[in-house]
């Protein structure tokens, strides 16, 4: 009997996640087909709801594509810029973004990179000072991956230009 009053907060708790999480999973379809819609206002309220209750990146993706598609593209960059800040590395899926949202992940790259990677240069260089090695090696293995990734950036964004020069000769 014992066993089982342990069990019931265990119990009640674990229900209260799966309902919360199966009512976030229905809302994200609900905020997804407003935005199909056209309905970005909608789509928006409902993504702002379900920010607060669970912030996940694919939320964030549909609200930058309601504010661009509502013309709101100062709100747009600022969303984009934090989410750059917060995961330098990602990129949007080119098949399921447009065009002009890939040119503000873009251009908020191009803008916060550099920065990221002296800043990440700069801890791992503080770990390395108080010999913690994991996080030092950790820490430049980041800035060399941003470096990285934007020279390769920097050289497709070239060769697509070179490409689209000589193509129109």
């Amino acid at each position: 009997m014992k066993d089982l009053g342990a069990r019931i907060p265990v119990l009640l708790v674990t229900s209260l996640l799966v309902a919360a999480s199966a009512f976030a999973q229905e809302s994200l379809q609900t905020a997804k087909d407003l935005y199909a819609s056209a309905a970005y206002e909608d789509a928006l309220r409902v993504l702002d709801r379900l920010q607060t209750v669970a912030p996940r990146p694919e939320i964030e993706q549909y609200r930058i594509a309601s504010l661009v598609a509502l013309g709101r593209t100062a709100e747009a960059e600022k969303l984009v810029q934090g989410v750059v800040t917060a995961n330098p590395a990602f990129v949007p899926d080119a098949t399921e973004t447009a065009p002009r949202i890939q040119e503000l992940y873009a251009r908020a790259r191009r803008q916060l990179l550099p920065e990221i990677a002296r800043q990440t240069y700069g801890e791992a260089k503080a770990a390395l000072d108080r010999k913690d090695r994991a996080a030092a090696v950790s820490g430049f293995e980041r800035v060399l991956q941003l470096v990285t990734a934007r020279k390769r950036r920097v050289a497709c964004w070239a060769s697509c230009a070179c490409w689209r020069r000589a193509s129109s000769s």
